[in-house]
Formats: structure tokens, sequence, C-alpha cells
């Protein structure tokens, strides 16, 4: 496998991007917002596989923060077969059936190793689309990928074939024994108080918790001050993501980030949806804790065993937004410390509005203030 990074910023690259030879099994990765530039790419790579997303920020290979850049790496895979599915959605509740049909269409090939998914942030429920994943993925292939993000969630798109694609959902499928396709997902926050029950719910609004107004919690915790507390929520709010420990129909542990209250001010809206009749319970996450998160997670990339010869392996960190909101001017030292403890060549980090990952145990789920380390490589 062979790998090149390129960064476009302030209007020029860094080096050309367009003189790698152009093949089926070549993958080019577009990650930031500069649509104009991507489409030459994509124009240019008329038989590679696209695939990317917008993100509001980046973090180059060598981990330097870029602001207003367009990340693009080129993989040309030498014994791996590629495939992309593509399904466009015209509406929210049908997430579900969109995740089913792309791992459908990918998996009518034999021999499908891993998968690399992406979707906007817009029309797509996150939460239903990676439940059609889990329920269409019956030989558990693993699996990794991110909703798309941007300086707002109106304005998130993919990368394809087509171009960039608003209300859509798209994927990769690596296909051939010879390929090495790991991921490991992390937080770092951690669960504190006592067990609750979301007693009432719709999607992703969280209305009540043990009978009683969502907010009520949160005011507990943080201030008697209901004004101040309602204020401030959207910046506060970070800091104590919801801990889902029992979900009734999947029985998966995820997380969600609150990200606003409901006009009325008693209700919470969550970065993904939650099911009626969960336990919750309150986190609390900090800069330090979300760091050791992502450590550990880079250390369990490799706990099936790493391969003798990495040499050509690389690694792209998925990172959540709302993380990024907390860990601050730490975001380069979290990405030196995983590049660190990998020891394996980063074509960089984006930043996603919900993270994807179905690993070897078993977690499947749209997950939010998490990051997912994705290693691919060639044995």
């Amino acid at each position: 496998m062979i790998t090149n990074t390129y960064i476009f910023q302030n209007s020029k690259w860094n080096s050309s991007p367009f003189e790698c030879p152009d093949s089926e099994n070549s993958l080019v990765l577009i990650f930031g917002n500069d649509v104009e530039e991507a489409l030459k790419l994509i124009r240019h790579y008329k038989r590679a596989v696209i695939a990317g997303v917008s993100t509001v920020t980046n973090l180059a290979p060598n981990s330097q923060h870029l602001n207003d850049a367009l990340v693009v790496t080129i993989m040309r895979f030498e014994k791996t077969t590629l495939r992309a599915a593509y399904s466009n959605i015209k509406d929210y509740e049908n997430s579900l059936d969109t995740g089913k049909e792309i791992v459908k269409e990918l998996d009518q090939y034999q021999n499908l190793k891993g998968v690399l998914t992406f979707s906007d942030a817009v029309m797509m429920s996150g939460t239903q689309f990676s439940r059609g994943l889990k329920f269409q993925n019956n030989r558990d292939v693993p699996l990794a990928g991110s909703l798309a993000s941007g300086k707002d969630i109106q304005n998130t798109w993919i990368y394809t074939r087509k171009g960039a694609e608003k209300h859509g959902a798209m994927a990769v499928g690596f296909y051939g024994d010879a390929l090495f396709f790991s991921s490991s997902i992390g937080s770092g926050a951690k669960a504190f108080g006592i067990e609750r029950i979301a007693t009432k719910c719709d999607k992703n609004i969280l209305y009540e918790i043990d009978n009683a107004p969502a907010f009520d919690l949160y005011q507990k915790y943080l201030s008697n001050d209901y004004e101040e507390v309602r204020e401030q929520f959207d910046v506060i709010a970070y800091q104590f993501p919801i801990a889902v420990t029992k979900d009734l129909e999947l029985k998966e542990e995820y997380v969600r980030t609150p990200v606003g209250l409901t006009e009325d001010g008693l209700g919470i809206i969550l970065a993904g949806e939650i099911k009626e009749g969960s336990t919750i319970r309150l986190m609390r996450a900090t800069s330090d804790r979300f760091l050791d998160g992502a450590e550990k997670a880079a250390h369990e990339v490799f706990s099936d065993g790493r391969p003798i010869d990495t040499t050509g392996f690389r690694s792209l960190i998925i990172n959540c937004e709302a993380r990024r909101a907390t860990v601050g001017e730490a975001l380069e030292d979290e990405a030196a410390s995983i590049n660190s403890i990998l020891n394996i060549k980063s074509v960089g980090t984006h930043y996603s509005f919900g993270e994807l990952c179905h690993n070897r145990s078993g977690c499947s789920l749209m997950h939010t203030q998490t990051i997912v380390i994705l290693v691919i490589g060639e044995l």
C-alpha cells in the first residue's frame, strides 16, 4: 500500500496531489470544506474510489492544527480490492434502511474485510443509520466512520464520486485476505451519581428523567440559579454528557452529548437518539480524562496482535467536535500521544458530529464525545 497526504491551505497545496496513479484500487480520502478544490480532485481521479466529509477543522499528519484546510490522502492498494456504495436519503425516518442497504450492497461480494463509512448530519439520523449498519452486518465485519461536521449542523456534506453530496451516506468496502483493518473507540468521560431512567423521550430529545423534567437534574449538579444554567447550558453541557448504560433494545452502552434545551427550557436536546426506558447516568468530562481515553483507545487497536511489519500501515483519527471543545489547546498533544503509541504514520484527524465504530468488542452504535482510531494496511 502506497500512501501520500496533501494539504490545501491559504489557496495553495503543500505539494501537488494530481500526480498519483489513478486506478480502481486507489482511495482518495477528502476531509475539509473547500468544495471547489475537492471537485477538481474528484474530476481528475476518474477511476479511484472517492470518500470523505466536511469537517469543522483538521489536524495534519504531524498533529499540527489546521484552520480552513483541505486534507487529502491518496492510498493505492496492491493486494486489496475496493468498492463504494452510496445512498441518498429523502427523509430522516429512512436512515435505518439506508444503513441496511449500504452494508447489503457491499456484502454481496466475497471476502469483505472492512468498511469505512461517512454520512451527512442534516437529514440523516446517525443513530438509526448505525442501527441499520448493525442489523445488516451479520458477519461482524469491522467498521469505522463518522458523521460530517461543519460550522453548523445545517451545512455538512459527504464526498463521493458524484461530488459533494448532502442528504446521503456512503461507504467503502475493502476486500481481500491481505488487508489489515482494525479500529478502536475511546471516551474518557467518567460516570457519576446513581443510575436513573429516561422516562420520557422522543428521538433525540430527553424530556424526563425519573418522571421529572430532564433539566432539573442538570440544575441540581450545576447551580441553583435556573436562569444562569439555562443561559450557559450550550457551553457547560459538553462537560456533562449522558451515559446510556442499558438500552432496552440493543443492550449496549453509549454516550450522548447535550447540545441544547427545548423551547420551554425543561427538555434536553441530544446529539443522537435515546430510547425511552433506558438506564442513564451523568458523566463528567475533562481534558485530562479525554486524553486518557484517547491513549487507552490507541493501545487497544492492536489488542488482537500487532503484525510483524507495519511499515506501510496508516492511521486515521476521527474525533468528536464536542471533545475538541473540552480538550481545547491540548488537541495537538492528544493526536501526538496517539501517534507515539501506535508508532504508525498518520493521515491526520478530522472532527465529526458523531462517530461510528464496530470492532471485536461488539461496539457498533453511533457515539458522541468519543474518538475512533482506525489502522489500515496490507500484510
